[in-house]
């Protein structure tokens, strides 16, 4: 009975131990929230690619914004073994306790030295194991050690188009970098095969075409899989390759969680409708619109965008009332064209979706709000709850009047024409 329970606390211990590393080691954090140390160690540019590659002795984990960065790993070897010269002197400091340790080690071809890191986390909780009369105490978390190359070009003046490779191993202890040392074959094979499986496409414009990839190059089938093979009657070639290699066609945050993969499509032609409410000279009327719009896709760090151009008619309804008593319906119809590109940013303390500009030109005149040759410029807002927020500049009698408007977008609808 105290056996099992002693199984279930350090299975549930791992676990949450599993979740808690998954954290620390995070590539990426908002550049907001750095401190100067953090500057100094992370990048903030996004990578295109990014790999994780099983080890016998570890994982490895490569962040690169172009996959010919690989040919930069070639001497990687080097690096780790003045790594592990470099940290000899830090060894009794960083052994005591048994929590887990993270090292950040910058090299850079502009400094003739070399910046290391050390973050320490304390274990939530010492685990201990009662075994043949004596205790021994387990360490449960892991190390995580990350390789930064800075300043790849080799120039000495640092320049806008330089950018970082970073290579992150996690590992049982830190001082396995000789066993991850004795596996250099291993790892430049997979620099290899990860370079050649990029398709042409992928190479010529990662930034809309990112991918990541999970290789397990030692992958052996287990009893359990071999019950899988038989009833789904897989051979154990198909089967080993499947479980071998496995690309995402997307950017992974990281390696367990959401397996959602898509290919960003190049571009779409949609057809949408929005209602709401404009404000004109010191009336409140119902909006409604409807057009067509292209969408041609990018991404902008880890997130899905797109930038748009569009054309649409407007029309803002105004009610007056009648002798008898009834009301009358005056529709003033604008044609409009409008650019502008949808993402996720905050701007002045709001979260914002997306941003466009546009004009307007009045087709079909209805009552006395306006007169003559009328046009109009706004701008539209998109808030993260769907809202567009649309400021207006109205020029009207044959420009001899200007007066600003504002529109607020509340629902709309989109239905996608083609999909390329």
């Amino acid at each position: 009975m105290r056996r099992s329970i002693l199984l279930v606390v350090l299975a549930i211990s791992m676990i949450g131990k599993s979740f808690a590393q998954t954290e620390q080691t995070e590539l990426y954090r908002k550049v907001a929230n750095w401190s100067t140390t953090d500057k100094t160690f992370n990048s903030t540019i996004i990578p295109n690619f990014r790999d994780f590659v099983y080890l016998k002795n570890g994982k490895m984990i490569t962040d690169l914004v172009n996959i010919g960065d690989y040919k930069y790993l070639e001497k990687l070897d080097s690096i780790l073994i003045q790594f592990r010269k470099d940290i000899a002197f830090y060894k009794d400091s960083l052994e005591n306790g048994m929590g887990n340790v993270r090292i950040d080690y910058l090299v850079s071809s502009s400094k003739e030295y070399r910046e290391i890191r050390f973050k320490k986390y304390n274990p939530e909780g010492d685990i201990y194991v009662r075994r043949h009369g004596e205790t021994e105490r387990l360490k449960l978390d892991q190390d995580t050690i990350r390789i930064i190359i800075k300043n790849i070009t080799g120039s000495a003046k640092p320049t806008y188009w330089m950018y970082p490779i970073q290579v992150t191993f996690l590992v049982n202890n830190y001082t396995d970098i000789d066993k991850i040392l004795a596996e250099k074959a291993t790892w430049q094979h997979a620099f290899d095969t990860l370079t050649a499986v990029r398709t042409p496409k992928e190479i010529k414009n990662p930034y809309r075409f990112p991918s990541s990839c999970i290789y397990k190059p030692y992958f052996i089938p287990s009893s359990l899989d071999s019950v899988y093979m038989l009833r789904t009657h897989n051979t154990y070639e198909k089967y080993k390759s499947r479980m071998h290699f496995v690309k995402f066609n997307e950017i992974l945050k990281k390696e367990f969680g959401q397996f959602r993969s898509f290919e960003l499509p190049t571009h779409h032609v949609a057809a949408y409708g929005n209602i709401g409410a404009g404000l004109v000279r010191n009336t409140l009327s119902p909006d409604g619109e409807f057009g067509i719009t292209y969408i041609n896709y990018y991404r902008r760090g880890e997130s899905r965008s797109y930038e748009f151009n569009t054309l649409f008619a407007s029309s803002n309804f105004f009610f007056d009332k009648m002798a008898d008593g009834g009301y009358s319906v005056s529709d003033n119809w604008f044609l409009n064209i409008e650019s502008g590109s949808s993402y996720d940013e905050e701007m002045l303390g709001v979260k914002i979706r997306g941003f466009s500009v546009g004009a307007g030109y009045l087709v079909r005149e209805n009552g006395n709000y306006f007169k003559g040759t009328t046009m109009k410029v706004f701008a539209s807002v998109r808030l993260m709850s769907g809202l567009r927020i649309c400021p207006e500049l109205i020029a009207t009698n044959n420009f001899k009047q200007i007066f600003p408007g504002l529109t607020f977008k509340i629902f709309g609808v989109k239905r996608e024409l083609n999909n390329n």
